[in-house]
């Protein structure tokens, strides 16, 4: 955009796609990319000798009946369930940039991603329907595939236009998008981060509903767990790239502050905190410099962030000193 290119991204979406990988060309890739030996036995063991059977209950009244199907034999597909199998699909996919010679392909696990670039609209279709054509005749070779219906297309650019081009895959139209979500971010046409910025100020809101229910049955410790497992883990993820955007950032903050408030036990309305629990909640998603209209009223909270920082640091550098003196000791009970 900065080279005032068109540009599409296409957010492609597999049908079932750990439970379609070809397990003979799996473990031919495998082979190619100089796994042999024992641990090519290992995987050809683990992939090819598997069963399945479905169950199926009847409740009539009191009475309940089970019944199993017999075994049949597994050929396709990766285990569900295992940590090994995004990695087993990975192997499988790793050549699709030999194949997808247009745009910049990004894989991760079973998300496929493809953004093309070009310098007219006319050059920038042609571009994308050959790209989708590539990786259709990728899938098709390796018994992958391709859902047109759930794929997404989005053409990123400044201004609205009414241009929605057909890019067909598979027989079907993608369709086209104003906003699409990858890898757990929600990507808009503008390059606005208002919509990832609304799901991150929902997942606080949720949080704050969910800590005060607790407030009054567990302890302070479980209340700061509570706090970093539903909402401390949500806020930093991807900030790198949307936390540039003030509007984003401020809609954010307002609803840390709002759970911090709860977690403190201090009304709304209240624009004070104390150091206490400040230092225990600062965020990367807090900053000083907050600009616009808005920044006159709710931004007169009485929090030094200068200090809050100094005294995140001085916590950290005591907490290594704790853990170096640990690690000290159990170096000597070792010793001797």
């Amino acid at each position: 955009m900065e080279h005032r290119q068109k540009i599409y991204a296409i957010f492609y979406d597999l049908t079932n796609a750990f439970g379609t990988v070809c397990v003979p060309i799996l473990l031919r890739k495998f082979e190619m990319n100089g796994v042999r030996g024992v641990a090519l036995d290992w995987l050809r063991s683990s992939l090819t000798v598997r069963t399945q059977v479905v169950k199926m209950t009847q409740r009539v009244g009191k009475w309940e009946r089970t019944v199993y199907s017999s075994e049949v034999s597994v050929v396709r597909g990766t285990p569900q369930g295992g940590v090994l199998s995004p990695s087993l699909f990975v192997g499988g996919v790793c050549d699709m940039l030999l194949y997808v010679l247009i745009g910049f392909t990004v894989n991760y696990a079973d998300d496929t991603s493809s953004l093309i670039s070009a310098a007219d609209n006319e050059q920038l279709y042609q571009n994308a329907r050959l790209s989708a054509d590539m990786l259709q005749h990728f899938c098709e070779a390796n018994f992958l595939v391709l859902n047109a219906s759930k794929s997404v297309l989005v053409q990123f650019r400044g201004r609205k236009h009414n241009e929605f081009p057909q890019i067909n895959l598979a027989g079907q139209i993608i369709p086209c998008a104003e906003q699409a979500k990858f890898l757990g971010l929600h990507v808009r046409q503008d390059c606005k981060w208002d919509d990832h910025a609304q799901y991150v100020s929902g997942c606080l809101h949720t949080t704050v509903t969910m800590l005060n229910g607790l407030k009054g049955n567990v302890d302070e410790k479980s209340l700061i767990n509570g706090y970093n497992a539903h909402a401390n883990s949500n806020m930093p993820f991807g900030i790198v790239i949307w936390g540039a955007s003030d509007g984003a950032l401020w809609t954010v903050f307002v609803a840390q502050k709002r759970l911090i408030r709860a977690l403190a036990g201090k009304r709304a309305c209240k624009r004070t905190l104390s150091w206490h629990w400040c230092g225990r909640f600062f965020s990367c998603t807090t900053r000083s410099g907050i600009r616009g209209r808005r920044a006159s009223g709710a931004v007169k909270c009485r929090i030094d962030l200068e200090n809050l920082k100094q005294l995140i640091v001085n916590e950290f550098i005591e907490r290594r000193r704790l853990w170096q003196r640990k690690l000290r000791r159990k170096l000597l009970y070792e010793k001797f």
